[in-house]
């Protein structure tokens, strides 16, 4: 049951904010012609798939959180679930580029996992000053990430992914902190903040995607 609680009430508040942008009624002719925020194409579906996976990243991982600096049975459920899901998110890009582009996105977004469930056992074992290594690896690791995406798609600003990935690490630490000093609205706010972040890195991801090959987003006639 408590594994339960912390996957769906995390979903709820994410995957509603990754729905808002759509989730509007029937806008009268004239207003549908000036804004695609109406526009039921094949990029409006890719980008809220791509927004849901990345907003249930950031669910699972406070999920993951919670559960392991609580010493909760479901810890090493939710670390599955959490490299299930960043494998899912590579395919997602894999199916625009190779299977070997895939299969190294999907190793180092396991890797962030990995070193960040490092971490987490670290915190919990009040080896905070000792964290230094595993939190130089997943800078690292967030760098390498960036310099792959950068470098396969030059509509992804390196800078601008540098700047998200960046704050996406950052969070999670935040949240991390703060469960472990039972600081329970700053772990709530870097919860929320998180949530945006994963959104707007979505998006990003997503633009660059449309950009990159505008005929894969061509709707059916």
């Amino acid at each position: 049951m408590k594994k339960s609680i912390h996957i769906i009430s995390g979903l709820m508040v994410l995957v509603l904010g990754a729905l808002a942008p759509v989730a509007v009624s029937s806008p009268p002719p004239e207003a549908a012609a000036d804004n695609d925020i109406y526009d039921d194409s094949p990029a409006v579906d890719a980008r809220l798939a791509m927004r849901h996976l990345w907003a249930q990243q950031v669910s699972i991982m406070h999920a993951y959180i919670v559960s392991a600096t609580s010493d909760l049975p479901d810890t090493e459920w939710l670390m599955k679930s959490a490299t299930r899901n960043a494998d899912d998110i590579a395919a997602v890009v894999t199916a625009y580029y190779s299977s070997a582009y895939g299969a190294k996105l999907s190793a180092l977004l396991r890797e962030h996992v990995i070193l960040f469930s490092d971490a987490v056992r670290m915190a919990r074992e009040r080896e905070k000053d000792e964290m230094g290594p595993v939190q130089d690896k997943l800078d690292r690791n967030g760098h390498e990430i960036v310099s792959f995406l950068a470098d396969a798609n030059p509509n992804w600003s390196a800078g601008e992914l540098d700047d998200v990935i960046e704050a996406h690490i950052n969070y999670e630490n935040d949240q991390l902190m703060a469960r472990i000093d039972h600081d329970w609205d700053s772990d709530n706010k870097a919860w929320i903040e998180a949530g945006k972040n994963a959104l707007k890195l979505a998006d990003m991801l997503s633009q660059g995607l449309e950009r990159q090959f505008p005929d894969r987003f061509v709707a059916a006639n």
